[in-house]
Order: C-alpha cells, then structure tokens, then sequence
C-alpha cells in the first residue's frame, strides 16, 4: 500500500510509536505550490486517552531523492498533531491545511522550522479559539531515516489568541511546559477553553513575564518604515506595530534587552510614477543612553538604531499611543514616531 521508500519510513516511524495502531492515508489534492503537501497519515491511539496521531506527507522526500544534501530528506521533518478521538472517523482535512500554511509561509519566507519556533494560523474572534501554533518535537515519534535521508518530527502544538500573545511577552519553551503540566500530549483541541482561565497557569505566566521578560528580541512583518527629514528620524507604524512598540518596552526593554523589527520591503512610488523598493524597514530599539543613528549591516542592508535611556523608556509607554499621529518624547527630541493607518501605511505612494 506503501510503497515509496519515504513514505514507508513514516509508517514505520508511526508504528514504532504506536505498534496497535492502524495507519490510514489520506490523499490532498492541492493547487501547485513551493511545498506541497500529498496529504497525511492517521492513526487512533487509546493509551493515555484516545487520541489520533496525524503525519503530514510531503515537508521530506517521499518518492525520489530531489535535493542535493544525502544526509536530509527534504526540509528534515514531516509535521504532526495530535487531536482528541471524540468520534470513530477522523476529521483530517483541516490538519492537512493548516500544514499546508506552515509550509506556504516556510516557502513564502525562504525561511526554516525548529522546535519552539512558531506562527498565527488564523484569525480568531473569541479568547477561546485556536489562534497559532507553537511546534515542538513530537515525543513519541523517534527520528528516523529514508534512503532520501533523516528527519524528526516536529508536532504542532495549538494556542489560544491570549496564549499567544503570552508567548511574545515570555518565552515559548516556558509556556509549552505549563500547557504540558495540564495536557501532557500536547493536543491540538479546538474546542478547548484558553487556559488563562486557570488562575494559576495565569499567575505563573504573569510571574514568569515579569521575572525573564520575553525570549523574543526579533519580529518579523512588522508594518515599520524610517526616514531621515533632515536632522529628524522619523519613525512610520501603522497602529498594530504601535502596539509592538508598545509592549516590546515592558517585555524587553525593561529587562535590557534589544527589540529587532523587520518589515517587509515595501513597494513605493517614485515621483516620476514608477515603482521602486523601499528597503528602509529595518529598526532596533535599544534600551540604552546615546543618539540614534543608522548602521550599515554586513550585507550592505541598512538598519536604524533607537537608543532609549531610562527617561524615553518612562515616556515611550504614555506618549506612544495606537492610533493615527505623531508622538515625540521629550527627552527624544530627534526621534518622531508617527502612527498611521493600516490602509495608508499599505498604499504604494506613502509616506508621500
């Protein structure tokens, strides 16, 4: 039934696992894409609580060896989750999409994937839908090899909008372990409540934020733009980036530590009407004495550095606010932060 060398790996990595098990595959039928998902494996485990254990088919080399590295096959790891058996059947094709839009960022972003990295998955509208994913290594599922090469598997392990945010304010590998004291397989349950209902996972989240500060000191995407108007730095957010602003001082630079925003490079309108890419999207927010400047990277890229003593972190929190205007704190006088509108940061022509 099985019989690509690749994906005969999977199944016997899945009943090494969980050797009472029945593997079903479930076969995806996609759009063409950088990475394309061929589907998944299931299997229905009952040990310690019934639970399907589904295998994402496609982030290795299921059939030919097609990358250069003998070693790895294909990006090195297949994904999994784990999902409550609350009826006979599984419902799969939810868990092959939303692997399929971790593989559509990996490719959209040249990017890679390790344990503890994590992404937003999907809009939410209450405090206790699933908002994003955190992935971890899965466990019970032992690294293994195909004549394509090695690779694990990483499981991705679902949060709450507020969990969320609790994992940029803290640190993910934290937070993961308090999610396990309370699940320990790490379920992808989407009709769980939050667990900041628990009033002691959210004092330790509380208490853990305010002792370590976050672990995270880089943000990607972030809607950021800076110009020079002749002795003026100005600073371009559009409201949600405000916010980022605004948070980064208790998570990080309370603590000391540096706060990295890189913004997608932004196509602008030159004056003759024809398009250019702005690549001034780069900014580190510093918490220390000294003038702000801009820093020539290693590879030519240029980032604007923003150096903020112990008065301009005191004001930046109360002057700073999320909505359209501009701020400037008074012991930063060279430094203008103007906020705008996610609509009009978007436009082709701003900041003209």
């Amino acid at each position: 039934m099985f019989d690509a060398d690749g994906e005969s790996a999977l199944v016997q990595a899945l009943l090494a696992a969980h050797p009472d098990a029945e593997p079903l595959r479930f076969d995806a039928s996609p759009p063409p894409r950088k990475i394309e998902i061929a589907g998944c494996l299931a299997a229905r485990v009952e040990e310690p609580i019934p639970h399907w254990v589904v295998v994402s088919r496609g982030f290795t080399e299921l059939g030919d060896k097609l990358e250069e590295d003998p070693e790895v096959s294909g990006w090195g790891f297949e994904l999994t989750c784990r999902v409550p058996a609350r009826v006979d059947e599984p419902d799969v094709g939810w868990v092959v999409d939303w692997m399929q839009r971790v593989a559509d960022d990996l490719a959209a972003r040249v990017s890679f994937l390790e344990p503890y990295h994590h992404m937003a998955i999907q809009p939410t509208t209450t405090d206790d839908e699933i908002a994003a994913v955190v992935f971890v290594e899965d466990g019970g599922l032992a690294p293994t090899r195909s004549q394509n090469g090695a690779f694990y598997f990483l499981q991705m392990v679902g949060l709450t909008r507020g969990e969320y945010e609790a994992l940029h304010a803290w640190d993910p590998r934290a937070l993961v372990d308090l999610v396990r004291e309370r699940d320990p397989l790490l379920l992808l349950d989407t009709d769980r409540a939050t667990f900041l209902r628990d009033p002691g996972f959210a004092r330790a989240v509380d208490e853990g934020r305010d002792r370590d500060g976050s672990s995270i000191g880089v943000r990607h995407g972030v809607a950021v733009l800076w110009t020079v108007d002749d002795d003026e730095l100005q600073l371009h957010l559009d409201v949600d980036a405000a916010a980022v602003v605004r948070s980064a001082v208790e998570a990080r630079l309370r603590h000391g530590k540096t706060m990295a925003l890189f913004g997608d490079r932004r196509k602008t309108l030159r004056a003759d009407g024809s398009l250019a890419l702005r690549s001034q999207v780069n900014v580190a927010l510093r918490p220390e004495d000294g003038p702000s400047e801009i820093v020539i990277d290693d590879d030519g890229g240029r980032t604007c550095v923003i150096r903020l003593g112990p008065d301009a972190l005191a004001e930046l929190t109360t002057v700073l606010q999320e909505a359209p205007g501009a701020y400037v704190l008074p012991s930063l006088p060279s430094v203008r932060f103007v906020v705008v509108t996610r609509e009009r940061m978007g436009e082709p022509g701003y900041p003209r």
